[in-house]
């Protein structure tokens, strides 16, 4: 299965793995994964962790940095129904009608930049993926039923709508607990 990252996920290992891996195994692996095109790394996405929580991901994963691994998205165009979906079924309408009260104008906007932004990007590549021979995931450490006073819902809901896989990163570690082993060791 492919995985598309997201900046959550890579803060994520970054902070609370990495500490603690003192052979760099993470970082091998997360290399050898996008090596071999297993995990996708989107240009939006290294938009984002270029400056979420300082940086830590961008600079902790040195191969998150080579751009022979990134994915450009400059061609990556939502299919019409898309839109639709966003107005009909992935918008907050508690958050429209108190925030932007009905300001149409407002809502366009902010609709546009969330089109722009990194979690709309990676369910758009995932579903123009999803019918390659090779299935895909999108690794995020949002959850179902999270609301975090934004207007669209997390990611999570929106692929369960589309029956696009998500997986969070302890489980993502799982699926390749054959091919990762992360050492910690104890100093008494």
């Amino acid at each position: 299965m492919r995985t598309i990252a997201d900046t959550s996920s890579l803060v994520r290992m970054a902070q609370s793995y990495h500490p603690f891996d003192s052979t760099n195994a993470l970082g091998a692996f997360l290399k050898k994964e996008l090596e071999n095109g297993s995990l996708i790394l989107l240009d939006k996405v290294v938009g984002e962790i270029r400056n979420v929580s300082q940086g830590i991901a961008y600079n902790t994963f040195v191969c998150l940095q080579n751009k022979k691994f990134v994915h450009s998205t400059v061609d990556l165009v939502p299919f019409p129904k898309f839109y639709n979906m966003l107005d009909n079924n992935f918008v907050d309408r508690a958050y429209k009608k108190l925030k932007l009260q009905d300001d149409e104008d407002a809502y366009q906007n902010e609709r546009e930049a969330y089109i722009r932004g990194a979690d709309c990007t990676m369910i758009v590549y995932a579903i123009q993926e999803k019918n390659n021979i090779e299935p895909v995931q999108i690794l995020t450490e949002e959850k179902l039923n999270q609301n975090d006073g934004k207007l669209f819902k997390k990611i999570p809901f929106i692929c369960k709508v589309l029956d696009i896989p998500t997986v969070d990163t302890v489980d993502f570690l799982k699926q390749h607990e054959n091919e990762l082993t992360v050492e910690v060791k104890s100093v008494i």
